[in-house]
């Protein structure tokens, strides 16, 4: 998988769609992860908001009532920009997809806008977590898709993930950049079962609404427009898995400022 650069994402969504209509591929496949709205300023439909191709539609979305809005899901689907449905794409504000996408629920952890966890304290069933230089966080819609990933689990093991923020921490300089420190963590629910899976992953999504608020207002006062964050996790625990022994910290990463 390619890495993604969060700084952009939203510029480059709201042109995604025209430069396909006016330059793009006129059919083919695609997959992207998406954030469901049941009504959008566009329009009245149920859309699939991706990080890579924006607004999508699908009947078949718009009709399934086990998903809600605001869930953050995965597509894989086809499209063709000849099609009667896609002639106004553009004046409708999202593209129409086919009616059969291959689509799933991701897992949402939670989230702590206020406060952190207790960062010496292991929590309950804790496990150690890591992330590839090679995996990507994508961000739309104040969500956070990431992939952390597992040296050692098991088929079908069930995790909780959260991720913690403390605003009253001071920011913390990195090369000229004031950049805020989130705090994520997992838990084992559920023990899976064999065959033992090496250096696997799975995709979640974090609603960072109520993070991202806080950073922006500090940082538009400051006449900033751009917002700077790493994630530190649990990379290691002690001898007899007590405590954390030591943290790790993704590359510091970028999300744009909205223009008002």
């Amino acid at each position: 998988m390619k890495k993604m650069i969060i700084g952009g994402l939203l510029a480059a969504n709201a042109l995604l769609l025209t430069s396909c209509l006016e330059g793009g591929q006129n059919s083919g496949s695609d997959w992207d992860y998406g954030v469901v709205e049941a009504t959008t300023a566009t329009s009245f439909r149920r859309i699939v908001t991706g990080y890579k191709w924006g607004p999508l539609y699908s009947r078949s979305i718009e009709s399934d009532y086990s998903i809600n809005d605001g869930d953050c899901i995965f597509i894989n689907f086809s499209y063709n920009m000849n099609s009667a449905e896609n002639q106004n794409a553009a004046a409708n504000g999202y593209l129409t997809v086919d009616d059969n996408p291959v689509y799933g629920v991701i897992q949402q952890g939670l989230v702590n806008s206020y406060s952190l966890t207790d960062t010496t304290r292991l929590l309950a069933n804790e496990i150690t977590t890591y992330f590839d230089i090679e995996n990507y966080n994508a961000y739309v819609k104040d969500r956070l898709f990431m992939t952390p990933l597992f040296k050692s689990s098991l088929t079908d093991q069930k995790n909780s993930y959260n991720i913690s923020f403390n605003p009253s921490q001071p920011v913390e300089e990195i090369d000229g950049k004031r950049v805020y420190n989130l705090y994520f963590r997992v838990e084992k629910l559920e023990d899976g079962k064999a065959p033992a899976l090496v250096d696997n992953g799975q995709t979640i999504a974090l609603n960072l609404s109520a993070v991202m608020a806080q950073m922006r207002n500090v940082e538009k006062a400051l006449n900033n427009n751009l917002m700077y964050f790493k994630i530190n996790y649990v990379a290691e625990l002690n001898a007899d898995s007590t405590a954390v022994k030591s943290w790790g910290t993704t590359k510091v990463q970028s999300i744009q400022i909205p223009a008002e």
